[in-house]
C-alpha cells in the first residue's frame, strides 16, 4: 500500500491511476495487492479521474464592449455572454 499514507487519510490519486493502470490487473486483483477492497479501487479511480478532468487549466477569454453598450465575452468553445453595462 505504497500509495496511501501511514494515516490512511490521504491517497495521491494520480499516483494510484497511474499504477492501476500500469498494472493491467482488474479492480478486485489490484485491490488485493494494494490491501484494499475493490471498491475503495473504484473510488480511488473515480477521483482520480475526476481529478484529472478539473486539471484542465485554464481557457482563453476575449472581452469587448460593442456600442450597445454591451460587454461580450466570447469563449473558445463557442459560448458567448453579452452583459449590460
Amino acid at each position: 500500500m505504497a500509495l496511501l499514507l501511514e494515516n490512511m487519510s490521504k491517497v495521491n490519486y494520480k499516483d494510484f491511476l497511474d499504477k492501476y493502470e500500469r498494472s493491467g490487473m482488474t479492480h478486485k486483483e489490484f485491490g488485493i495487492q494494494e490491501g484494499i477492497s475493490s471498491h475503495m479501487v473504484g473510488y480511488y479511480l473515480k477521483k482520480a479521474r475526476d481529478e484529472r478532468k478539473m486539471n484542465i487549466g485554464f481557457a482563453r477569454v476575449e472581452v469587448k464592449q460593442s456600442p450597445s453598450g454591451m460587454i461580450r465575452i466570447s469563449c473558445p468553445n463557442g459560448v458567448i455572454l453579452d452583459i449590460p453595462v
